[in-house]
């Protein structure tokens, strides 16, 4: 063995010293990463000690929502863990309206916490409220007049409403003594939008914009009475239209005059407004009430004819015609 390979023998032992130690501060290092991953990944999932804490979950409020209230609420540290929580538990969207009342001494991780909100009942549930198709302001002040006290209602007319008429979407809220008007109001806003997002594509596809569709369907929610009539009256409408004819809707001017169809007189017929469907061609400027679903699909799936006229029988049977002659025979054998 020459002296240059007896110099590096000599040098293994040495370098392989090395090694070990550049291993073991590597080893350290990871620890220590994983100590720290671990600590910051505990306090994420825990749930802080605020003794006895009552969640109120609002009528409407998600998974997303309720984890953003812990967190605004300083019961969690982060909003991200408990939806993911929340998520996990697959019952999120089976959490009701109402008080939760929350021993955060026994509750202490986030996992734990979205199982006692989805396995409990809330200590007072909310009271429905049902907003039928078709309603205006005074309708729906009418509604929750018999669900909320006369302090929340305070200050409070039909305009408070009718200034969003078309757009308050009907159905059944669930709603508690500390909603506000405001709040409801939003709340029915945001079900018009989810309702309407998955209909917008067939509406930029039709001949109407958005605010036409919902003038026309509150137009058939006051003229006609199921899903039948009410896409037969959307084509006459819309055969109406399409001819520049005036609608002539009795609906349009009830909506004015606070009448019934019925209670109209010919000095009615002839009043100036642009509401007046008898004296001015196309549609009104504004919807007359607020449609359902029902009412708004007619609009985007009519049915098809060469009618130009409708009626309703003294039975509630509609009766239709393609001349003005058909029409008045109509009115002789089915009005009495």
């Amino acid at each position: 063995m020459n002296p240059q390979q007896l110099l590096r023998w000599e040098q293994l032992p040495r370098l392989g010293q090395s090694a070990k130690r550049t291993v073991i501060k590597n080893k350290y290092a990871a620890l220590a990463v994983l100590l720290v991953a671990v600590y910051f990944l505990s306090t994420q999932l825990s749930v802080l000690d605020r003794g006895e804490y009552t969640l109120h979950v609002a009528s409407g409020m998600t998974g997303r929502s309720i984890a953003a209230k812990l967190r605004t609420d300083d019961i969690v540290r982060s909003t991200l863990a408990m939806r993911a929580a929340l998520a996990l538990s697959g019952k999120s969207h089976a959490i009701k309206a109402g008080d939760y009342l929350i021993d955060t001494t026994s509750v202490r991780s986030v996992f734990s916490l979205a199982q006692t909100l989805v396995s409990s009942t809330p200590t007072h549930e909310p009271l429905l409220v049902t907003i039928p198709e078709g309603t205006r302001g005074r309708d729906i002040l009418a509604a929750l007049e018999g669900v909320m006290t006369p302090e929340a209602l305070e200050g409070v007319t039909a305009e408070t409403f009718d200034v969003h008429i078309g757009y308050l979407f009907p159905d059944t809220y669930a709603i508690d003594e500390t909603v506000s008007v405001e709040d409801f109001i939003v709340h029915m806003r945001a079900q018009y939008e989810a309702n309407l997002e998955p209909l917008r594509e067939t509406i930029k596809a039709s001949s109407f914009t958005e605010a036409e569709v919902i003038i026309l369907a509150s137009i058939l929610e006051r003229e006609a009475n199921d899903e039948e009539s009410m896409r037969r009256v959307a084509g006459i409408l819309q055969n109406r239209l399409k001819q520049g004819m005036r609608l002539q809707v009795d609906a349009t001017l009830a909506y004015l005059l606070d009448k019934t169809s019925a209670e109209l007189t010919q000095s009615d017929l002839a009043l100036a407004s642009p509401f007046n469907t008898y004296r001015n061609e196309g549609l009104p400027p504004a919807p007359i009430a607020n449609p359902g679903l029902e009412a708004i699909n007619a609009v985007l799936n009519p049915i098809p004819s060469k009618h130009l006229f409708y009626l309703t029988g003294s039975d509630g049977t509609f009766h239709y015609a393609t001349t003005f002659e058909e029409h008045t025979a109509n009115k002789a054998k089915y009005l009495r």
